[in-house]
């Protein structure tokens, strides 16, 4: 029976230490998952220096997108590490998107600079 209390108490202090986790850091809820990597890829990205290349820029030119659009774009994707190259200078990521406009994008990572290499838009967008 000593042992039943003991792991009730230590569980009603788990609950209570979780729920002021989430209370204290509600606003900031990328605290608890930034280390993921998927996540750090999403935030070097969105602080990366941004060049679309030529090619990416005419096929998305009904887009009308800045950099700040692209960077956009970064935080609602999924960063497909099977095909991505990471372990080369400078990392290719594959990113996929769940969205009607674009699909898939190749980003190439080196230092502080991000490069849009390749797009898939949606068959809809901009007539492809």
């Amino acid at each position: 029976m000593k042992f039943l209390k003991r792991l009730r108490t230590y569980l009603i202090g788990v609950l209570l230490g979780s729920i002021l986790v989430i209370l204290f850091f509600k606003d900031r809820v990328s605290v608890l998952t930034s280390w993921l990597p998927a996540n750090r890829v999403k935030i070097e990205l969105a602080e990366a220096n941004l060049t679309v290349d030529s090619l990416v820029q005419a096929k998305t030119a009904c887009l009308n997108w800045t950099a700040d659009d692209w960077k956009r774009q970064f935080l609602n994707c999924d960063v497909n590490f099977s095909e991505s190259e990471v372990q080369q200078q400078p990392r290719r990521y594959i990113l996929e998107f769940e969205n009607d406009t674009l699909l898939k994008l190749e980003v190439s990572i080196q230092d502080t600079t991000a490069v849009v290499l390749k797009s898939v838009l949606a068959k809809s967008i901009c007539g492809n």
